[in-house]
């Protein structure tokens, strides 16, 4: 009966669970101004007799399971201010008709499966103000003509096949305030022209192609709060300019190939958040008054070239709750200052020149899940208290020069999954050190100097999957308690003084060991 009342203005069926194509005959209602059947169960192709709605000026076809392509007749919808027809199967290209659509403001068809080119003509569209159009397969390069469009606000054309460069027209988009072409196919240089557009505050385009350097002139995009410009193949040095973005919050451009150093004047950048340069060639050491970035929560610098020590004001970044140093050179010492990062829960500075003892302030750090240190040249005791917080899941600080005895304070680390204390000098009798982890997964204590038998209470670790406990003066039998490990894959005792004809349990037969 809908279909015979052909002066409906408004038809609003979404949400109804309805199935079904829809009815070519909706093309009679021609005072339609609104359509709305989004999110229901519709099936089949859009039909092309729509396009004799010319009074429309809302047409929401989005979350259903539309096939088939956009037909070119929607053209003729020239009063059309919203296209919604996003999650859904269409195919296709996008017809070069779109671009008649004179008074069309918002155009989102993302989560299809869309073809071919953005037709040039999408550059008529002077009303538009927003195009998304992210996870469909859309190729070749952005059309010039996109500059066309100086109502853009919002521009979404991520994870698609995109290809060429960015288009330098862009810059004439200057009411944008997000464009996001990540996870594309794009090439060249990011346009320095991009730093004319004054409105923007987020730049994604990470996860292409780009070569070239960063543009100084997106020193002058004051009001920009995210930059992601990780993944690509940019090189050369990080401009000082960068300093300049004031209101910049998380800037990533982690995974390329930049060089040089950190620039000095990112210090001025008070309001980041986080701040991820890791997986590129940068040189030199960390900037001292990086210590004034007071609400940093996370800075990544690992995968680097950087050199000298970290710097103590590193302690004034109260708010910094995961600080990944890994894979560069730097060395010297843990300033006492680290004890103030109360917040931390991330700490990795493994494989790097770093020595000296661990300050008894790391026992401040009572939030602390991962605690990763391995392949250094720290030396004397751990902190007695390094697991007070009891939150530790990971503790890894094999291949220094610790001594000592394991802390006891590790028997209140019951979330332990990880602990690698392998390749130093640490004394002890084992039986003593250690309690029940009942999510441990895997512990090496190889080739340090300790003594006693085998705990116990170790067989209660049901989900250990690795014992490695080779190159120490360990004596006795295996416990029979061992017999619980069903998971255990590993069992390495090498070079002990255990008992192998008083060898207990018979658990150790369907997997491989090393006894």
């Amino acid at each position: 009966m809908i279909i015979k009342i052909y002066n409906l203005a408004e038809l609003g069926l979404s949400a109804n669970n309805l199935d079904g194509s829809i009815p070519p005959s909706f093309g009679n209602l021609t005072k339609l101004t609104l359509l709305h059947l989004f999110e229901n169960r519709l099936t089949g192709s859009v039909p092309a007799q729509l396009g004799n709605l010319r009074s429309l000026l809302w047409l929401a076809l989005h979350r259903n399971y539309l096939t088939g392509s956009i037909p070119s007749s929607l053209g003729n919808l020239t009063r059309l201010h919203l296209l919604y027809a996003y999650q859904n199967n269409i195919s296709g290209s996008i017809p070069r008709e779109i671009g008649m659509l004179k008074n069309l403001a918002e155009l989102t068809l993302s989560d299809n499966e869309v073809t071919g080119p953005l037709p040039s003509s999408i550059g008529n569209l002077s009303a538009l103000t927003t195009l998304i159009l992210y996870n469909n397969q859309i190729s070749d390069p952005i059309p010039s003509e996109i500059g066309n469009n100086g109502n853009l606000t919002y521009v979404d054309l991520s994870n698609n096949r995109l290809t060429g460069s960015i288009p330098t027209t862009l810059a004439n988009l200057t009411k944008l305030h997000a464009l996001f072409l990540l996870e594309n196919e794009l090439s060249g240089a990011i346009p320095h022209e991009l730093g004319r557009i004054d409105s923007l505050v987020g730049l994604i385009l990470y996860r292409n192609k780009l070569t070239g350097r960063i543009p100084t002139s997106l020193g002058n995009l004051t009001k920009l709060t995210i930059l992601y410009l990780y993944g690509n193949r940019i090189s050369s040095s990080m401009p000082a300019e960068l300093g300049s973005i004031l209101n910049l919050k998380d800037p990533e451009v982690s995974e390329n190939q930049l060089t040089g150093p950190i620039p000095p004047t990112f210090r001025n950048m008070t309001a980041l958040k986080t701040l991820k340069l890791g997986d590129n060639q940068l040189a030199g050491s960390i900037p001292l008054k990086l210590g004034r970035l007071v609400n940093l929560d996370q800075l990544e610098i690992f995968n680097n070239q950087l050199t000298g020590p970290i710097p103590r004001t590193l302690g004034n970044l109260t708010s910094l709750s995961s600080l990944s140093l890994y894979n560069n050179d730097i060395s010297g010492s843990l300033s006492h200052t680290f004890g103030n990062l109360r917040s931390l829960t991330d700490l990795r500075a493994f494989n790097n020149r770093l020595s000296g003892s661990l300050p008894t302030e790391i026992a401040n750090l009572t939030k602390l899940v991962f605690f990763r240190l391995g392949n250094n040249s720290f030396s004397g005791h751990l902190p007695p208290d390094i697991c007070k917080g009891g939150l530790l899941q990971s503790l890894v600080v094999s291949s220094n020069r610790f001594e000592g005895p394991i802390p006891k304070s590790l028997r209140n680390c019951t979330s332990l999954f990880r602990l690698r204390l392998e390749d130093n000098q640490f004394t002890g009798d084992i039986s003593e050190d250690f309690g029940i982890y009942p999510n441990l997964r895997y512990i090496d204590l190889s080739r340090n100097r300790l003594r006693g038998t085998h705990a116990s209470l170790w067989g209660e670790c049901n989900n250990l999957t690795s014992l490695r406990i080779a190159g120490n003066q360990l004596g006795g039998i295996i416990p029979p308690q061992f017999g619980q490990l069903s998971q255990l894959e590993v069992l390495d005792l090498a070079s002990n003084n255990v008992h192998k004809e008083k060898f207990q349990g018979s658990c150790f037969i369907s997997n491989h060991y090393i006894i």
